[in-house]
């Protein structure tokens, strides 16, 4: 394919979309239209009870529509949260010139959502938005041991902070919501706090709809258990976000979304991740389906048990990696025997090194059907004895079909042209990701996120 993006290349720069977030791709001054990631449904907000405002212009205020806050007074949200759901509206356009601190201490069931694109402060009074967005230096809870619970996050430009984009520390229900999060100083740009540090199993914790981007280190880190024999968050949903550009010179900690040890239910759909160190890594099973990950530095899948119990039960499904620098999906038992693992309808293409790595002394048992693996040294390498039995697999300018002890793949793969189009422009000629013109839905079956 030769469409690499190495470190040192410029930003992808964003693009408007009409339902979504794009982006441009370039390579070596060849750009491609706007590559679109089409919204998925929004989360319902219940009705508030209460609705406050906010002005970046403004001087003391009461919250209201006609005098409307500076800032966020926590005291009052946690009188208004206690009675009822609440509402806060930000002058979208504003730009305000400290981080957004989430001080909630109310333990009740009711909700707070900021709003960052809803409405704008105009001379005839607050109007509907559109195309701009309250701008923030960071969202953040602060790193002392507290809750903050029921607290969706919507409609910001998260940029400038010195250090973490959105950083959580703990809380339960919590959404993080159609935010633009980018060319943030800190690592990760997004982040739920390690179990193990905070003493708090956070439960339902979704990011979805964001657009995340240019920052250094990670973009979105899920905290587990970090090795210790505990449970660790559960229900965490990562879904349908653009995310691309997270760099680290000479550094491995630089992966598009990072799934953590001990981790319950997860679910990591419908992202789609490029120009990282690792595309997706993942240290807890759950389910991974139909996700876009191409251009890494490294490999497209990095799963390991290097501190978790490992990766039994784990669903990989229609996922597709381009262009990974190493392998495309990479697994490594090291630690403990995985069982129960599902792989299927995948499409691995371009891969530097093996379409698909997998070994350890714990052994991995399961089952592989329905890939697609094209444009490969090797396509199903293994360095220790696999348990995962092989189905229908598709192969196409493969070297080595199967490797060491991945050899009955060979026996079982047909070599056969996927009918690929032109995946340096991965969106395919409507600029839409995720719709049936993609390049990559292979002719003879395969992924179809």
């Amino acid at each position: 394919m030769g469409f690499v993006l190495a470190a040192c290349d410029p930003v992808s720069e964003p693009c408007p979309c009409d339902e979504g977030h794009g982006v441009f791709l370039c390579d070596g001054g060849e750009c491609t239209e706007c590559q679109c990631l089409d919204l998925a449904p929004a989360t319902v907000d219940p009705t508030p009870d209460v609705t406050r405002f906010v002005d970046a212009d403004a001087t003391g205020g009461s919250g209201t529509e006609a005098d409307p806050w500076a800032g966020l007074d926590w005291a009052t949200l946690d009188d208004d949260v206690a009675k009822g759901n609440v509402l806060v509206v930000f002058d979208a356009g504003d730009v305000w010139p400290d981080a957004l601190t989430i001080g909630r201490t109310d333990a009740g069931p009711n909700r707070i959502v900021l709003d960052g694109h809803f409405r704008r402060r105009t001379a005839d009074g607050w109007v509907t938005a559109e195309g701009v967005r309250a701008t923030v230096p960071g969202v953040k809870t602060g790193f002392d041991d507290v809750v903050r619970s029921r607290i969706t996050v919507r409609g910001f430009d998260v940029t400038g902070s010195e250090d973490k984009g959105i950083y959580w520390r703990a809380g339960d229900e919590i959404v993080l919501e159609d935010n633009l999060v980018h060319a943030n100083l800190g690592t990760p740009a997004v982040s739920l706090d390690y179990t193990s540090r905070s003493g708090h199993r956070s439960t339902s914790f979704v990011v979805r709809n964001n657009h995340i981007w240019d920052e250094s280190g990670e973009c979105v880190y899920i905290g587990g258990a970090e090795g210790e024999d505990l449970d660790a968050h559960e229900l965490v949903v990562i879904e349908n976000n653009l995310v691309h550009d997270c760099t680290q010179l000479f550094s491995t900690h630089a992966d598009g979304i990072n799934i953590k040890d001990r981790i319950g239910s997860v679910t990591v759909a419908h992202n789609v991740v490029f120009k990282t160190h690792w595309g997706i890594e993942i240290a807890s099973p759950g389910e991974y389906r139909g996700n876009l990950v191409f251009s890494t530095r490294s490999n497209g899948f990095h799963i390991t048990d290097e501190w978790g119990p490992g990766a039994s039960g784990l669903t990989l499904e229609d996922d597709v990696v381009l262009d990974a620098g190493e392998a495309g999906l990479y697994l490594n038992a090291t630690n403990h025997p995985w069982t129960g693992v599902t792989l299927s309808r995948l499409t691995v293409v371009g891969a530097r090194e093996a379409a698909i790595e997998a070994g350890g002394a714990g052994g991995i048992t399961g089952v592989l059907d329905d890939v697609v693996l094209a444009d490969a040294a090797v396509g199903l390498d293994a360095w220790s004895r696999m348990g995962l039995v092989v189905g229908e697999c598709s192969v196409h300018d493969v070297g080595v079909v199967g490797d060491r002890d991945f050899a009955e793949a060979a026996e079982v793969c047909v070599d056969r042209d996927p009918g690929f189009g032109d995946l340096a422009a991965p969106a395919g000629p409507d600029g839409h990701f995720f719709t049936t013109d993609d390049p990559w839905v292979a002719e003879i079956g395969g992924a179809r996120p």
